[in-house]
């Protein structure tokens, strides 16, 4: 009986050796699971930064794109007039019966600075010339009509006529420039008591302050505002 004994404690250890490896292999397995998600993480890291580092190289290179284009625009724009300057003068224009006839009384409006509807009534009703007798024979009166119709805000190509002449509703006849929306828009900041000023006379008074005024020329670098 003494000789008889259960399973030899080796086998324990057999097992425990067992059990070990299979415990070792699947957290090799576990650990060859998760290897592609941590490498596919990190490719995913390196070409999102990546992506980010185009993105803003793109983002600069269109801002610069944008400037160089905005220079190139400006400088059109003031070669071509199409912004106040020196080249946004009206085109000069001249007849010896509008001069004589007309600067005798006050300085002479280009005819840009009205549409044709406007220049016909004035020219119609000088009898009534802002409260004095202007009226002049049918041949004199006729050419001016005609010359300042031709040379009328609706017909000239100048960007600063063009846009007086759209400032101004179709159902309105102005016969004070002085009157119409853009002069008020660009004379916003001028107050009421600077043009009364004796050097200046009234609002009407163009050439106090824009010396190339009758030439068509009021360009905001020679504007000069009297004390």
């Amino acid at each position: 009986m003494n000789n008889m004994h259960t399973s030899p404690p080796v086998n324990n250890d057999l097992n425990r050796l067992f059990l070990g490896a299979v415990c070792d292999r699947e957290s090799d397995d576990a650990r060859l699971q998760t290897a592609p998600t941590e490498n596919k993480h990190i490719t995913d890291l390196v070409d999102e930064s990546e992506n980010n580092r185009v993105r803003n190289y793109m983002k600069k290179a269109m801002q610069f794109l944008i400037l160089i284009s905005t220079i190139t625009a400006t400088s059109a724009l003031l070669a071509s007039g199409g912004i106040d300057g020196g080249g946004n003068a009206m085109s000069p224009v001249t007849n010896e019966k509008w001069k004589v006839e007309c600067s005798g009384c006050h300085m002479l409006y280009h005819p840009g600075l009205l549409p044709e509807r406007s220049w016909l009534k004035m020219m119609n009703g000088l009898d009534k010339h802002f409260g004095e007798n202007a009226s002049l024979d049918v041949a004199t009166r006729t050419e001016i009509t005609n010359f300042l119709v031709a040379n009328s805000a609706g017909k000239s190509t100048n960007r600063r006529s063009s846009r007086i002449d759209q400032s101004i509703p179709n159902n309105v006849t102005p016969l004070r420039i002085t009157e119409t929306r853009y002069f008020t828009s660009k004379h916003d900041e001028v107050s009421p008591t600077t043009f009364k000023r004796k050097s200046i006379g009234s609002a009407a008074n163009c050439i106090a302050c824009h010396k190339g005024a009758e030439k068509g020329d009021f360009s905001e670098s020679q504007i000069r505002i009297p004390r």
